[in-house]
């Protein structure tokens, strides 16, 4: 992992988008100067050369993008028979024959013909180097066997990038974690790691007094190992912070938790940019998604409902109405599920567009609200989850966001098991918090609306 501005990053996915790049420029100005050049009675024009370069860079990239085939879990398993990279590939050069229809004066289509076809041929040549390219997998082996351990496992099954693979557990005879997965600890923790081509040892024991071998793990470090605990792992690798592993102290010492006034001004400056641009671009939406709505079911347009807000403040969210206008007459606040018989039908396809939110933009401009942080939460809610999950109310500490980081990274959650782990994400946004993660966050957005992810 790099961290860039706070924010961990990973660094293989960083180095095969920088590669790709560089190879799409350098294809795509080879084939359309080539190209220019033997059907233009031999005058390479440069302009057209350069347009056409920058436009399959950007074209290209972008597809791939939104074909999550910079996750390196999925592009590895793609290697297999390329149908994804293939047929996000044909969606970039049908975009480019597009532009160059639209536009044939500043980008020429035998300069974007060229462009395409050493583009795409660019692109398969680098992906079939693609485990050279990024490298092996990280290789963990956890120190501990009881819940904690098991936590990171399943934190690392989770972890979307793919670059870490867990080979087992050693602690006590007496834990939790699955008995195939245990090894022998009379081994010792160093002779375990080159045995099963592990690099790291993840601490996460119960009872540290006891158990935890401070000679032996010292000699693993001296040795080329790297010993990191539980909580920095799951922080710098898993890009979330685990109730389960968090103490005091870790709050206390470790850096971040900085919401210093200039950080405060600049995210307040970008929300009041962003929104007005949002407003104005999505008002003619907005028109005709509140008349959508009064037409198709009884009750008002807007649903308005107290939210908590930052430092425990309550404040009144307001949004598109997606559920019947008695919908909790009598049951009373429960969680949204699947297939949720009170959204109406309109409602349905406003929440797998994420539509209905828009009208928080006015939230967003009250100040009640961020365009990125965690989601606010019901104060019927926020009472439960406070009682149940610990440090719930660090989450607080902010501003709630229209998105944010658990929402990009985990899906719908209708549960208090579901609401641990969305506080796991919030609580590395909380930390780690940046202009720099916030258009992270929000260009990550874009994606999961286009295609409907994480919504219900």
């Amino acid at each position: 992992m790099v961290r860039l501005f706070g924010h961990y990053c990973s660094a293989s996915q960083i180095l095969l988008f920088l590669a790709e790049a560089t190879a799409l420029v350098g294809g795509a100005a080879l084939g359309s100067g080539l190209l220019v050049h033997e059907l233009a009675e031999g005058s390479v024009q440069p302009l057209p050369i350069a347009l056409a370069a920058l436009a399959t860079l950007v074209t290209y990239q972008l597809c791939l993008y939104l074909g999550d085939l910079y996750d390196v879990r999925i592009a590895g398993r793609d290697r297999q028979d390329g149908r994804r990279l293939l047929r996000w590939t044909g969606v970039a050069a049908a975009l480019l024959g597009g532009a160059s229809w639209l536009r044939p004066d500043l980008l020429p289509p035998l300069a974007l013909l060229g462009a395409a076809a050493c583009a795409t041929a660019s692109v398969l040549a680098l992906r079939t180097a693609l485990p050279i390219l990024v490298g092996k997998r990280r290789r963990v082996l956890v120190l501990g066997t009881g819940a904690r351990a098991l936590a990171v496992a399943r934190a690392i099954e989770r972890d979307s990038s793919g670059g870490v693979e867990l080979v087992g557990f050693v602690g006590q005879a007496a834990g939790e974690a699955p008995e195939p997965m245990r090894l022998d600890e009379s081994r010792g923790c160093e002779r375990l790691c080159r045995a099963n081509g592990a690099t790291t040892i993840v601490v996460a024991v119960e009872e540290r007094r006891g158990f935890l071998r401070t000679e032996e793990l010292l000699a693993c470090r001296l040795h080329g190992l790297e010993v990191i605990e539980a909580a920095r792992f799951a922080e710098s690798v898993l890009r979330r912070l685990p109730v389960s592993e968090l103490q005091p102290s870790y709050l206390l010492f470790s850096d971040g938790w900085k919401l210093s006034a200039v950080h405060r001004i600049v995210k307040r400056l970008f929300d009041l940019a962003a929104a007005a641009v949002l407003l104005a671009v999505a008002a003619p939406v907005m028109l005709l998604v509140g008349l959508l709505v009064r037409l198709t079911s009884e009750g008002p347009v807007l649903f308005r409902q107290e939210r908590i807000g930052q430092e425990g403040r309550p404040y009144t969210l307001v949004k598109f109405r997606t559920m019947r206008a008695d919908a909790e007459s009598i049951s009373g606040p429960v969680w949204a599920r699947e297939k949720d018989p009170r959204i109406t039908r309109v409602g349905g396809f406003l929440r797998k567009t994420r539509l209905d939110e828009l009208p928080q933009i006015f939230n967003v401009l009250a100040g009640d609200m961020s365009l990125v942080g965690p989601r606010p939460e019901r104060a019927f809610f926020t009472e439960q989850l406070r009682r149940e999950i610990p440090f719930y109310d660090l989450r607080l500490a902010v501003k709630p966001g229209i998105t944010g980081w658990a929402q990009i990274l985990y899906p719908y959650g209708a549960s208090v098991e579901d609401a641990r782990s969305k506080l796991e994400f919030d609580l590395y946004y909380v930390k780690n918090g940046s202009p720099f993660l916030d258009a992270v966050i929000v260009f990550h957005t874009v994606k999961h609306v286009l295609f409907g992810r994480g919504a219900r």
